[in-house]
């Protein structure tokens, strides 16, 4: 799986593309979503910069991206969480 990925605080400088990131295991609320385009907002600036640091903990390396689209490739079980008619 690939993800844009920070190890620490800093600039853009500090992005990393992970080719080998592992595909993370699916808890019962969550799907898997195949990214066909995704952006970074302020809230990922102030993640990527450290300035969030004070409110929001993050475990590194942690994902930027919260904003995006795409379709969804995996749900937990198999179960349907959107049907479209």
């Amino acid at each position: 799986m690939k993800a844009a990925q920070i190890n620490k605080y800093g600039s853009v400088e500090v992005i990393e593309i992970n080719e080998n990131a592992p595909k993370p295991t699916l808890k019962e609320d969550q799907i898997l979503v195949e990214i066909h385009a995704a952006s970074l907002n302020p809230f990922d600036g102030g993640i990527l910069s450290g300035r969030a640091a004070a409110w929001v903990k993050v475990p590194f390396p942690i994902i930027l991206g919260g904003d995006f689209a795409g379709i969804v490739a995996d749900t937990p079980r198999g179960k349907v969480v959107l049907k479209i008619k």
